[in-house]
């Protein structure tokens, strides 16, 4: 009888020691993930930053060209 509680400890042991580990790498994934989501808001906000400099700049070129054109009708 002894030697089966102590099975079943081990084995509850061996499961807990599993759980543990696989938690441990879970939290691990987890921080990886919230890297990731930062970096990923860092590009993205650049990008949209690159993006409505671009608008402006085709804004300022489309205002050019019409200024061109009314300097090349008179």
């Amino acid at each position: 009888m002894q030697v089966e509680i102590d099975k079943l400890e081990w084995e509850v042991k061996r499961q807990s020691d599993i759980g543990l580990i696989l938690a441990e790498k879970l939290n691990k994934k987890i921080d990886e993930c919230e890297e990731l989501k930062v970096r990923y808001e860092s590009v993205s906000g650049q990008h949209r930053e690159m993006i409505d400099e671009c608008e402006v700049l085709k804004s300022e070129v489309a205002r050019l060209n019409n200024l061109i054109l009314t300097m090349e009708i008179k």
